[in-house]
């Protein structure tokens, strides 16, 4: 490191500067002590047991959804049973029709 340095407002090489460096270093050493007071919040993950049991309700009701839709899709079924017995009223018609010019 270099003994002396440029001051921002003289412009002049000075050996004051250097020890304002060093005691603002210090400064920042005391700032880390107080990480330790964070290893308190740690005890706060008991509370998070707690909302693992809120998560079990919400399983059981997924369960009854799906018997909604397992419902919907015999509905669909009926539907299709319906357009194939429209299709068969159409033969029967063109039946009538030859019956009539026979007679």
């Amino acid at each position: 490191m270099r003994l002396t340095f440029r001051c921002r407002e003289t412009g002049r090489f000075c050996k004051k500067t250097k020890k304002k460096l060093k005691k603002k270093k210090k400064k920042k050493k005391k700032k880390k002590k107080k990480k330790k007071k964070k290893k308190k919040k740690k005890k706060k993950k008991k509370k998070k047991k707690k909302k693992k049991k809120k998560k079990k309700k919400k399983k059981k009701k997924k369960k009854k959804k799906k018997k909604k839709k397992k419902k919907k899709k015999k509905k669909k079924k009926k539907k299709k049973k319906k357009k194939k017995k429209k299709k068969k009223k159409k033969k029967t018609k063109k039946k009538k029709k030859e019956a009539t010019t026979s007679s």
